[in-house]
C-alpha cells in the first residue's frame, strides 16, 4: 500500500504534506488543508488525482500519533549511518592531520558534504508520476458498488474486498466489452507481464481482467474508498449546517467543538436511528432547537475534508460516543472532545 510504502521512507509525507518533521498536529492539520483544497481534483488548474491520493496518505501517517511515531524512528535510523560517517570523518580528521599533508583536511571536508548531499537528495527524491491510460479487457461487467457517486463525478464508493490490494487510479471509468470498471474499484493483482507494463487483476467478484500497470494504484479496499470519498468531498458544509432532523419538539442543544478539525456530532434514538446530525466548523459551535424530547445517544467524529456521499471525514477520522445518555428536555450543553467518551469504529459511526 501507498501509506506502507511512505512508512518505509520510499516517499517522506513531511514532504508530501509540506512541513517539517517537527510541526505540531495544528500544523500539520493545517497544513493538509490548505495542500487539499489545492490539490483537490475538482479544483482548476491545481487539481492533480494522484498527488491527492498520496497528501491523504502521509496525512494519515502524521496524524496518527503511533504511526508517526514510528515513522520518524524509521526515518532516523536512515539518516543516522550517514551523520556517524560524517562525524566519524571529521573525528579522523582532526585526529590525524598534524601528520598528513594540509591539502587532506579540506579534501576530507569535500567528501564528508558531498556524502550527506547525496544521502538528503535520494531520501527527498519526489514519487514518480503516473500517467492515467485506459485498459482493456474481456471480462464481463465488474460487480456493483454499494452506493453510486453523484453524477458526472465518473466514480463510485468502493465495496469491500479484502484480498484488495490495489485500486484503480482516478480518472474516467474503464471500457471493457461487456461493461466498465470504475475509478477507486479495489483489485487483487494476480500478476504483471516480464515488462511490468501490464496486470492481470481480479476483482471482488471473481471476474479477471488484463490492465496498463500504470492505471493501479497500490492500496487496499479501506484506501479506495478513502481517496473515492476524498474524489467525492466537494465543498465542505457551513459551520452550524444540520445534515439530519427528523422530528419536532421543544428539545434544545448547543453543542461546541473544541478541536481544530472540524466534526459531526449525531443524535441516535433508542434504537440507533439517527435522529438529527449537524456538521461544526473548527472551534466552532451549534444551536440545534425543536428537537423531540427524549433520552438520546450522543456520536460524533472529527477529521477533515467531509464527505456527504460517503457519510464520512475522508482524512484523520475518529469517532467517539459519550458513555451515558443525554435527557434532551430543555436547553442543553455539550463540548466534544468529551474527555469521558469511548472511541468507536467509524463505521458505526458512519451506519445510520
Amino acid at each position: 500500500m501507498l501509506a506502507a510504502a511512505m512508512e518505509r521512507e520510499s516517499i517522506d509525507p513531511y514532504d508530501v504534506v509540506g512541513v517539517p518533521p517537527t510541526a505540531s498536529p495544528a500544523a500539520i492539520a493545517a497544513a493538509y488543508r490548505a495542500a487539499a483544497k489545492r490539490l483537490h481534483p475538482d479544483m482548476p488548474g491545481t487539481g492533480d488525482p494522484e498527488a491527492f491520493v498520496r497528501l491523504q496518505e502521509a496525512y494519515r501517517i502524521l496524524s496518527d500519533p503511533d504511526r508517526r511515531a514510528a515513522f520518524d524512528q524509521t526515518r532516523r535510523g536512515l539518516h543516522r549511518p550517514a551523520w556517524r560517517m560524517a562525524e566519524t570523518r571529521l573525528g579522523f580528521t582532526r585526529a590525524m592531520s598534524w601528520r598528513r599533508p594540509r591539502f587532506l583536511v579540506p579534501l576530507l571536508a569535500i567528501v564528508t558534504v558531498i556524502a550527506l548531499t547525496q544521502s538528503g537528495a535520494l531520501f527527498l527524491q519526489p514519487a514518480p508520476q503516473r500517467p492515467a491510460v485506459a485498459v482493456t479487457s474481456d471480462m464481463a461487467p465488474a460487480a456493483s458498488v454499494p452506493r453510486r457517486a453523484p453524477a458526472g463525478t465518473g466514480a463510485a464508493i468502493p465495496a469491500e474486498f479484502a484480498e484488495a490490494d490495489h485500486f484503480i487510479a482516478p480518472g474516467p471509468a474503464l471500457a471493457v466489452p461487456n461493461g466498465q470498471i470504475e475509478a477507486f474499484t479495489p483489485v487483487k493483482l494476480v500478476r504483471l507481464d516480464e515488462g511490468g507494463a501490464r496486470a492481470e487483476i481480479r476483482l471482488a467478484s471473481g471476474l479477471t481482467a488484463t490492465a496498463d500497470a500504470a492505471r493501479l494504484m497500490p492500496g487496499d479496499s479501506r484506501a479506495a474508498r478513502q481517496a473515492a470519498c476524498l474524489h467525492l468531498a466537494g465543498a465542505p458544509p457551513r459551520s452550524g449546517q444540520m445534515l439530519l432532523r427528523g422530528g419536532d419538539g421543544p428539545g434544545a442543544l448547543r453543542v461546541e467543538n473544541r478541536e481544530t478539525q472540524a466534526a459531526v456530532v449525531k443524535l441516535r434514538d433508542d434504537a440507533g436511528r439517527t435522529v438529527a446530525s449537524v456538521y461544526i466548523g473548527s472551534r466552532g459551535s451549534a444551536d440545534l432547537t425543536g428537537l423531540p424530547a427524549g433520552s438520546y445517544r450522543i456520536a460524533y467524529a472529527m477529521g477533515d475534508v467531509w464527505s456527504a456521499p460517503c457519510g464520512r471525514f475522508a482524512a484523520g477520522m475518529r469517532a467517539q460516543a459519550l458513555r451515558a445518555p443525554l435527557v434532551i428536555g430543555v436547553p442543553t450543553r455539550i463540548s466534544v472532545p468529551d474527555a469521558g467518551a469511548e472511541s468507536i469504529d467509524d463505521d458505526d459511526f458512519v451506519r445510520d
